[in-house]
């Protein structure tokens, strides 16, 4: 069973491993949680504001209802999470790792996932405004049902790999614009 947690009351150092944790109705406001493993939490109806993570691992997050606005997630590993009804707003997820993220029904404003490698990202019913792919390697991003406005993909590039005669063939397509994205996920 999940403990609810106090997560707005900690600084940096107070922890360095958090795990199965219900985080209610906070504001998380110019926290440093650098270098930090987080896994199995979930956030709902929270509010992270100049909050930075950076070089975080994180797994298995959840975030429900939040806000998120001037964080930072840079040179960060995350695995496993899901947005559901939230608000980013200046967020900066540039050189990360992303794996296996959802966001639904968001609304995304200035958020960076620049220089990254980001793997089986899902957009669905969202909103997505100034966002930068730029210099990322995309593995199967998908944007589904979504608005769009003012995207950046300059210089990312598609990663696919296809199976032919028993051989795997890896290749890398650069992405320069949506139209260009929307070719290469089809």
């Amino acid at each position: 069973m999940k403990e609810i947690y106090r997560l707005s009351e900690f600084e940096r150092g107070d922890f360095y491993f958090l795990s199965n944790k219900i985080v209610l109705n906070q504001t998380i406001r110019q926290k440093d949680f650098s270098e930090c493993s987080i896994r199995q939490v979930n956030f709902s109806n929270c509010i992270f504001d100049w909050t930075s993570f950076p070089c975080t691992k994180c797994e298995d997050l959840t975030f429900e209802r939040c806000i998120l606005q001037n964080a930072s997630f840079k040179k960060s590993e995350l695995e496993n999470c899901i947005f559901k009804n939230c608000q980013l707003t200046n967020i900066n997820f540039a050189r990360s790792d992303l794996m296996n993220f959802d966001f639904i029904n968001c609304k995304l404003n200035d958020v960076y996932f620049s220089a990254g490698q980001l793997t089986d990202l899902k957009f669905d019913n969202s909103q997505l405004q100034d966002v930068w792919f730029s210099g990322s390697l995309l593995d199967n991003v998908k944007i589904k049902n979504s608005t769009l406005e003012k995207i950046r993909f300059d210089g990312a590039e598609a990663y696919k790999e296809t199976y032919k005669n028993g051989v795997l063939t890896t290749s890398r397509t650069p992405i320069n614009d949506y139209t260009s994205f929307l070719k290469e996920i089809s």
